[in-house]
């Protein structure tokens, strides 16, 4: 931990994720970086093979995929990672620096690279969001009455009972109404990104018990009754507070405040929702009223030709209109609102660069 943070800084060790994975006569020890710790360039990757410092494709693939769920496409992860093998598994005489070394299985040492560094990514997931603690401070207070400054996040202990009072009731953690104004236009985007999510959650809690009255009365009597994810009812992102220029969402959380960028948060939740539909075999299509078409060239429309049935699974429907035009009838479901064109322009040379079976998974 010493000679690494000598190289890459103390920084890096401070948002490393330490690695000791093995399988069989592979193993694979050091640091990945959290990917809240990101780099411009790829100046911060070490990689030993055997104790030699390589530059080797298969692995920095293999490092490159495990990230690809967690790491905007334009930033590049950091690490130093020690990674050993059986000395005939490698062949360290293909360069004459020997800054470049063959494995002899490169696809089991490309797996077994993914999965160790993916598998440590993952557990960092669930912990995402920091703990800060502000000593000395004040615990929160109760819930006040209608009309009062109430922290959202109140003491959830019942107060003292006096003489003859009936016991108050353990205070419910629920979302409440913003009683902010904001722009109309902002609030429209805001409904049109997530309002499929509101439907979900609306239905969801239609389907459970209805829960108890909290002790003191809510500012607003349209109240969302949010899942219980912790033992508090407390979502992992907390409680929405206000929307700030129409682009980012103040939440409250236990631990403090957190800024959500609605985009990027909209864009998240399209690509979670591709993935898991692909994995169920295909992405739901959404027929054009009106098909849209446009001029192609000859690899194009031949690309469309061949595997226009396969792509189907991608949700987008291509038919060739002739040797230069391309017409497109459908898109996915959750793209809709995107243009067409360019969806399918992208497709295809997707589709013609790298293979279908690559950009299925991929």
């Amino acid at each position: 931990e010493d000679r690494v943070a000598a190289l890459l800084g103390k920084d890096f060790v401070a948002a490393a994720i330490p690695l000791d994975s093995q399988a069989g006569p592979l193993a694979l020890t050091g640091f990945v970086a959290s990917p809240t710790y990101s780099k411009a360039s790829r100046d911060a990757q070490y990689f030993y093979v055997n104790g030699r410092f390589v530059r080797d494709k298969t692995a920095q693939h293999a490092l490159r995929q495990a990230y690809r769920d967690v790491l905007h496409h334009d930033r590049h992860p950091a690490y130093a990672l020690f990674f050993t093998l059986e000395p005939s598994g490698v062949d360290v005489n293909v360069h004459p620096t020997k800054i470049e070394v063959r494995f002899r299985e490169s696809q089991a040492v490309h797996q077994f690279l993914f999965h160790s560094v993916h598998k440590a990514l993952a557990g960092t997931s669930a912990g995402a969001a920091p703990t800060v603690q502000v000593d000395g401070a004040e615990p929160a207070a109760p819930p006040l009455p209608r009309g009062e400054s109430a922290s959202l996040f109140a003491s959830a202990s019942p107060r003292p009972a006096s003489s003859g009072a009936p016991a108050p009731q353990a205070f419910q953690y629920q979302q409440q109404s913003i009683p902010l104004h904001v722009a109309r236009e902002a609030v429209g985007v805001y409904d049109k990104m997530f309002g499929g999510l509101r439907e979900e959650e609306r239905a969801l809690s239609r389907a459970e018990p209805a829960m108890p009255s909290p002790a003191a009365p809510l500012p607003h009597p349209a109240v969302l009754a949010m899942p219980a994810h912790d033992e508090n009812g407390i979502p992992p992102l907390g409680f929405a507070l206000a929307q700030l220029h129409g682009v980012y969402i103040l939440s409250q959380c236990a631990e403090g405040l957190i800024l959500v960028d609605m985009h990027a948060a909209h864009e998240r939740i399209v690509y979670e929702r591709l993935k898991t539909a692909l994995e169920s075999d295909a992405i739901p299509l959404q027929p054009l009223l009106l098909p849209v078409s446009f001029a192609a060239d000859r690899m194009e429309v031949a690309t469309a030709h061949e595997h226009g049935e396969e792509m189907k699974r991608l949700g987008v429907e291509l038919a060739p209109l002739s040797p230069t035009q391309i017409a497109v009838r459908g898109v996915p479901v959750w793209l809709k609102d995107g243009d067409p064109v360019d969806l399918a322009r992208a497709v295809l040379k997707d589709v013609r660069e790298f293979g279908l079976t690559q950009v299925l998974t991929e």
